[in-house]
């Protein structure tokens, strides 16, 4: 199952019934402004990377509810998780580009929670 526009994708174990794989879980809450977060992503095609910052702000964008957070992004980081306290508050979105030239450093948006929750 995937939603391109949410940049989330759920894959299934090749073996349903095992439960030793590696997992993430989901937070309970929403996270509040000023979390601290770690982001998983692999920019450019590299390797994975871990990035850590804050949430800074919670936007409505493309009638998204999104977390505007203060972690670089770049191409490749799209889909990789964004984690408070080891639990998964969102999926990276998008970079804050001002008209589609200029990319922001320290500014992109991540699918939230809420719309995690919706898309399961």
């Amino acid at each position: 199952k995937n939603d391109v526009a949410k940049d989330i994708g759920l894959l299934q174990s090749i073996d349903p019934q095992s439960t030793d794989g590696p997992y993430v879980e989901l937070a309970n809450n929403e996270p509040d402004i000023g979390d601290r977060i770690v982001v998983i992503g692999a920019p450019l095609g590299d390797s994975l990377t871990v990035t850590m910052w804050t949430i800074s702000n919670f936007i409505v964008l493309k009638n998204r509810e999104m977390y505007r957070i203060d972690v670089s992004i770049i191409w490749g980081n799209s889909g990789g998780g964004v984690f408070v306290n080891g639990k998964l508050v969102g999926v990276v979105s998008s970079m804050y580009i001002i008209g589609g030239l200029i990319i922001v450093p320290g500014g992109g948006f991540c699918v939230g929670l809420k719309e995690i929750k919706k898309f399961l």
